[in-house]
């Protein structure tokens, strides 16, 4: 396959190195991570999204995170953070604090959190650049 096939989005890319030395495949590709949130009680929701973030930075594998509020509908705001790998979302997800944490959340939702995980892509020059 030819690289230009390949980075055009014509072809799934290859997001797993080689692997470890046990032969298992390791994800190196960043990651996108969604979350919708729907509350009626706004700013108590950013509050606790506040402390959630404060607790993400000392997490190993976090990169960024973007907190969005809907223009049209305040009560639904987006968290969209950026993970080196899909390997440290999923440990940040199953660390015990995330757990606790979001659990808090959920106090303050009116609708199930939604989650979506994103490989993620820059677009340049069109063409499809990885990120590792």
């Amino acid at each position: 396959m030819s690289t230009e096939a390949r980075w055009a989005g014509t072809a799934k890319p290859d997001v797993f190195s080689s692997g470890d030395t046990a032969g298992n495949k390791i994800q190196r590709q960043m990651v996108r991570v969604v979350i919708q949130h729907n509350t009626d009680d706004v700013e108590g929701l950013l509050n606790l999204l506040k402390e959630v973030r404060d607790e993400i930075f000392k997490f190993p594998g976090y990169v960024t995170s973007e907190h969005l509020i809907n223009v049209k509908d305040p009560t639904n705001l987006l968290v969209i953070s950026t993970w080196q790998n899909l390997d440290r979302w999923n440990a940040w997800v199953n660390s015990e604090i995330c757990k606790k944490m979001t659990a808090r959340v959920k106090t303050k939702l009116t609708k199930p959190l939604k989650i979506t995980v994103y490989n993620y892509f820059v677009i340049r020059e069109k063409r499809v650049w990885s990120t590792f």
